[in-house]
């Protein structure tokens, strides 16, 4: 074919035969913004997570339902106990409920605590109890002045557990009374100090805004007569912030809205990747033909890098086929360039001095053959 063959490529359209200046505006336009199949899938997988997690947070908000507000409990405390005494006799040992007499005969006391709180709601409240025993020397003649203190742990921290709105406290323990009194005699005999002693067994309570003993047993101690005396709490009422959970409307529009959002994010998950194994390594028709051609022609054809843009005015012939564009480049002799618009479109161009023929490929047509 030689140069009159092209004639049959110059008999265009009017609007085809020249490259106006709208068509060289067209082609410096920037490039819209495509996004390609791989891009489009992981940003699906990507509102699909947000839609789960925004699904879980619901449902857990509407699960960790709770407001904090006041809650009131009763409490009842009593200690009941028994004087022991010391004796080398094993047979003659014993504990009485009351003694009247020398402190160098009692040995200890055997005490038996019980504690009962009510609340009157479902509140959550959070108890706990404390047993301690403390040892205070005071000034004789001005008793706020404390001379010496020893204090003993008899029960750490522990938890008061409600069973429904009554919670049951009971301890057993064993105070020394000599071990504590030896420490005062002993103070008194090295300082000679005027002073008074007393042992003091308190149960705290602490309820988490407030630490306050629910009860005392007061021993005197360096003294020549034994005593003892009790003051336990009876009918108590305490007010302190607790958490309540109750579950209402708003918890129930939670879980539904979180069901739903977590049931449409899974689905659409399922369908997805169901969609995305069919597809991803399948190649649609326009990728196949544009493979066949590079690989066909690839001695001829060069790509061309943020596409083509002649250097000046040209006529311009669009043609419908790959063929045609063959067909001109044996008369011409010229490569062809090719420009990649995006994924579903691309053109391949042979320049000459006056003339580009341009033919472009695009998904949409080969679709449609």
């Amino acid at each position: 074919m030689d140069k009159k063959g092209l004639e049959k490529f110059h008999f265009v359209d009017h609007e085809e035969e020249m490259i106006d200046q709208k068509s060289r505006d067209d082609q410096k336009k920037p490039k819209k913004i495509y996004f390609g199949f791989k891009t489009r899938i992981t940003l699906l997988i990507l509102m699909v997570l947000i839609l789960f997690v925004a699904g879980f947070m619901f449902i857990i908000k509407a699960l960790s339902y709770s407001e904090t507000k006041e809650a009131t409990y009763v409490e009842n405390t009593n200690a009941d106990y028994k004087i022991c005494f010391n004796t080398s006799d094993q047979y003659l040992k014993r504990c009485e409920d009351s003694y009247v007499g020398k402190f160098s005969n009692v040995d200890s006391i055997k005490v038996n605590y019980s504690y009962l709180s009510k609340k009157d709601d479902n509140s959550k409240i959070d108890l706990t109890y404390q047993i301690v025993a403390v040892s205070r020397i005071y000034d004789k003649f001005d008793s706020s002045r404390v001379l010496y203190e020893n204090e003993k742990i008899i029960v750490d921290k522990t938890p008061i557990v409600f069973k429904k709105n009554k919670a049951q406290v009971k301890e057993k323990f064993t105070i020394n009374l000599q071990e504590f009194n030896e420490n005062v005699v002993q103070y008194q005999k090295k300082y000679i100090y005027s002073s008074t002693a007393i042992l003091e067994i308190k149960v705290y309570v602490n309820d988490g805004t407030d630490k306050y003993a629910t009860g005392t047993i007061n021993v005197p101690l360096g003294v020549e007569e034994f005593s003892i005396y009790k003051n336990f709490e009876e009918n108590e009422t305490h007010v302190t912030e607790a958490v309540v959970k109750e579950w209402t409307n708003k918890e129930t529009i939670n879980i539904v809205v979180g069901s739903i959002l977590m049931f449409i994010s899974l689905l659409s998950l399922f369908i997805l990747t169901k969609l995305v194994s069919k597809t991803l390594n399948r190649k649609s028709k326009y990728e196949k033909k544009l493979s066949n051609i590079l690989n066909t022609y690839d001695r001829i054809i060069l790509y061309v890098k943020d596409g083509y843009i002649s250097d000046k005015k040209k006529k311009l012939i669009k043609l419908k086929s790959f063929e045609d564009l063959l067909d001109a480049r044996e008369i011409l002799d010229r490569p062809i360039l090719y420009s990649k618009i995006n994924n579903v479109k691309c053109e391949f161009i042979l320049e000459d001095t006056e003339i580009v023929y341009k033919y472009v490929l695009k998904e949409a047509d080969v679709e449609k053959e």
